[in-house]
């Protein structure tokens, strides 16, 4: 019901002349899309996952403001990250973040700030087991690492595909 209603109001945009509209629309998973809507989208552009320098500057950037133990080795991350999008490296820096507040820890804040009645408990660092673990826990994007740099298509193009 919601695509025949988006589809029949997107027909209705081309019948009013003074309508000046842009649709621009974003997915991870292109292939989930309806061929009918793709037929309405008249550019489509693919921008490939991030290249081992691109990855190694996003999981600096994301671990910038995070306390880091020295072993944190951010070319090795990046090469085990091969095929992550950017939002997938942003989820392991805060999952690796979690990480490192065990239930061991918990507990000494909690006796701590009930001990003194104030907590003065510091964070422990994020280190490059707590990394790797979660790498090994994340799962890749579905585009995998062979996805197109940048790809540009034009409707008929994608509709010759389509059919």
């Amino acid at each position: 019901m919601m695509k025949a209603q988006f589809m029949s109001l997107w027909d209705g945009l081309a019948t009013d002349n003074e309508c000046v509209c842009i649709v621009m629309g974003a997915t991870n998973r292109p292939h989930d899309l309806d061929p009918a809507i793709l037929r309405r989208m008249p550019k489509r552009y693919a921008i490939n996952l991030p290249s081992l320098e691109q990855r190694k500057a996003i999981l600096e950037l994301f671990l910038a403001k995070e306390k880091t133990a020295r072993n944190v080795n951010f070319q090795k991350l990046a090469e085990k990250t091969d095929g992550f999008s950017g939002s997938e490296l942003q989820e392991l820096c805060r999952t690796a973040s979690f990480r490192r507040i065990s239930s061991d820890f918990i507990q000494r804040c909690t006796d701590s700030s009930s001990s003194n009645g104030a907590s003065s408990v510091v964070l422990p660092e994020i280190t490059m087991e707590d990394l790797e673990i979660t790498i090994e826990e994340t799962k890749k994007t579905a585009l995998g690492p062979r996805a197109p740099r940048l790809q540009h298509s034009t409707s008929s193009a994608a509709n010759e595909s389509d059919a």
